[in-house]
């Protein structure tokens, strides 16, 4: 049972054990990614609701989401490495076998997409797909170039290496999502 709730949590309910078509080679980091979308939406829409409802329109309303990102960031802490006994060594689509940070593990996606959308929480936003749209291509795009310091992190061995090359991805992303709402009010 404990096996089966490690693989869940960190292939984030199957989403990274999702076959890629040959011609894309691996896509478990995007379909992680994409995965996300409906936590990100619900709590976006929690930390906004209870916001509306609140008396005073406090500004806090983002706090509830960033505990929400960190517990999530916590449990990928904790499942990373069962996780990574459980899936065993594994050939990435560049034919290289891997002990740590096998592709099929995506938590660290979920968080890196939570970060990403965290601006969601308090801008005025036109129109939602059309954002969130932006949101999975940015995080992709960092995700993928590992910009500074992104790329240390994703040298590390362990657990939190793996989750912090995506938040460090996130926060690009989240800075580039702003920019992006910010500059053409989408």
């Amino acid at each position: 049972m404990k096996k089966l709730f490690v693989l869940t949590i960190a292939t984030w309910f199957g989403s990274g054990l999702i076959p890629s078509p040959k011609l894309l080679k691996d896509m478990a980091g995007t379909y992680g990614s994409i995965s996300a979308l409906p936590l990100c939406a619900l709590l976006v829409y929690l930390a906004r609701d209870i916001n509306e409802q609140t008396m005073y329109k406090t500004d806090g309303h983002w706090l509830i989401y960033v505990i929400w990102v960190a517990i999530i960031f916590l449990l990928g802490q904790a499942v990373i490495e069962a996780a990574e006994r459980a899936l065993g060594p594994r050939t990435d689509c560049y034919g290289q076998t891997k002990i740590h940070d096998q592709n099929q593990i995506v938590i660290d996606e979920v968080v890196g997409m939570l970060i990403t959308c965290l601006p969601l929480t308090w801008l005025q936003i036109e129109n939602w797909w059309l954002v969130f749209i932006l949101a999975l291509i940015y995080f992709r795009f960092f995700d993928i170039v590992k910009f500074w310091p992104a790329r240390i992190f994703s040298r590390m061995q362990e657990s939190f290496g793996i989750m912090m090359d995506d938040v460090v991805a996130g926060i690009y992303s989240a800075i580039f999502l702003y920019s992006t709402i910010k500059i053409f009010n989408v």
